[in-house]
């Protein structure tokens, strides 16, 4: 998340609702992983090269900018072997035993890589990553969304829109994922519209926004198919996305080389940069325990690969 919407208690979306008819892994039609980037159809078709697409490399620095506070950094062409081609993006936060808790809080302390281009709209986003870690009691935020906020009330509903999609790990609880859409956000009242779904990996536990446009998460129940404690194993690379159409956002992750649907939400916004991001929030978002740390070391996202197909 960016400036304004991304200082709340939980990750964000707006004017849906969590759908509970979610597809079995893989039987929906969308892609199956075939660990480059490149997916195919649940008939083992391929589909045809992505719209967009960015293996992290220097030569695409072009295609980006970045935003990052004093000793931050963010690169591309970075080595890694774990990597698909051998390079990623890195984004490092810096770590700073000095600070607390409430030092340099919220996105606008981002260590952050965008897209110049705000065109991204409906169809499927895939991208390959290394989420930061973190010691217990310590947070950071690793964002992978969409984002537009012009300051203006398109819609003409009284709200100016936000438009965002949100996959968001924090580090103190690594096996928590929360998947949001936003479609509102009024930066001088912070009034807003969204619904946020929290998914915890090792049982299957579900939280879901009480409403839209209320903060927190309420307990929605289990789903014992996303009982998937190794997908987000520390210091491995992982696959994420989501299928972003007229009139939902399916959000996927890929498990065992299959495409896991984690949740659906409904009304989806205007199009917007593909960004990455890493930051110190001011409260833990799962579990409580007081507010967290600032890291005392670096916390490094690694941005493999992203791919778009219109």
């Amino acid at each position: 998340m960016r400036i304004g919407p991304a200082l709340v208690l939980v990750v964000v979306a707006v004017g849906c609702s969590p759908t509970a008819d979610r597809d079995p892994a893989g039987a929906d039609g969308a892609p199956d992983d075939d660990r480059d980037g490149a997916p195919t159809d649940r008939d083992g078709a391929p589909l045809p090269p992505p719209a967009w697409s960015s293996d992290m490399t220097t030569a695409s620095a072009s295609e980006f900018y970045t935003r990052l506070q004093p000793g931050a950094s963010v690169d591309l062409g970075v080595a890694d072997p774990a990597a698909s081609d051998g390079v990623v993006a890195r984004l490092r936060f810096p770590g700073l035993p000095a600070l607390g808790t409430a030092d340099r809080v919220g996105p606008g302390y981002a260590s952050e890589l965008a897209t110049n281009r705000d065109d991204f709209h409906h169809g499927i986003y895939r991208m390959r990553v290394r989420l930061a870690a973190c010691p217990p009691g310590e947070e950071v935020v690793n964002g992978l969304f969409t984002y537009f906020n012009d300051g203006t009330d398109h819609d003409g509903d009284g709200l100016t829109d936000n438009s965002e999609i949100d996959i968001e790990v924090l580090c103190g609880t690594p096996a928590v994922v929360f998947l949001s859409v936003w479609t509102e956000y009024t930066f001088a009242t912070e009034e807003f519209r969204k619904w946020t779904r929290a998914i915890d990996l090792t049982t299957g536990d579900l939280w879901d926004s009480p409403s839209d446009h209320e903060h927190g998460l309420v307990r929605a129940g289990r789903d014992p198919a996303l009982a998937l404690p190794t997908l987000l194993a520390p210091d491995a690379f992982v696959e994420l996305g989501f299928e972003w159409r007229a009139d939902r956002v399916r959000f996927f992750a890929v498990s065992g080389g299959r495409d896991v649907t984690l949740a659906e939400l409904t009304d989806p916004a205007l199009p917007g940069a593909l960004m990455f991001n890493v930051w110190h929030p001011g409260e833990h978002w799962f579990g409580g325990g007081g507010p967290p740390d600032y890291p005392a070391d670096d916390a490094t996202l690694l941005v493999d690969w992203a791919r778009y197909w219109r």
